[in-house]
């Protein structure tokens, strides 16, 4: 992905997803749980995570793929640039991943309330005419034998879990 790409109408729904995010505490939640007593960073590490998180569903395939969102600045304010990106990742330990968890779990259940309170009840999707119930009876969402994001093991990190982090050595670095 690169920010020249004649592709990149694309993009066009990357600004309500980011929006939304902030609108409804995504951000807000990560960046609390990214937070380090006296450091106030020029760019918020939970909003990285979400543009991280925003460019790959848009494709991207490296860390450097952010660069693509440059083109919303004007609308979304400037970027961060990708040693920034690095840094805010290098920040993340256990306790963050702990934090993070907490906040993509209430998150999760903040959405999965308010669309079970719908009258018309949770809108489940349907697939080659068959309805998805969640598999596992674990909840909406959740597909039976998917593993990791809010099954409550504890036994990966935020690339297992997320998979927003690609090892370091399978980054293919873009120009």
């Amino acid at each position: 992905m690169v920010a020249d790409d004649e592709r990149l109408v694309a993009c066009v729904g990357a600004v309500p997803v980011r929006l939304l995010s902030e609108r409804m505490g995504l951000t807000g939640g990560l960046s609390a749980a990214m937070r380090r007593r006296g450091f106030q960073p020029r760019y918020g590490r939970g909003q990285i995570l979400v543009d991280l998180a925003l460019t790959l569903i848009l494709g991207g395939e490296a860390i450097s793929d952010i660069r693509a969102l440059d083109h919303l600045g004007d609308v979304l304010g400037p970027m961060p640039s990708v040693p920034t990106v690095w840094r805010a990742l290098s920040e993340i330990g256990d306790l963050q991943l702990k934090r993070i968890d907490a906040a993509m779990a209430g998150f999760r259940r903040h959405w999965w309330g308010l669309l079970e309170a719908r009258p018309e009840g949770f809108p489940w999707l349907k697939v080659a005419g068959k309805e998805l119930t969640g598999g596992d009876g674990g909840g909406p969402g959740r597909l039976g034998g998917v593993h990791g994001v809010g099954q409550g093991e504890r036994g990966c990190d935020l690339q297992g879990r997320y998979r927003v982090l690609p090892e370091p050595g399978d980054l293919r670095q873009r120009r």
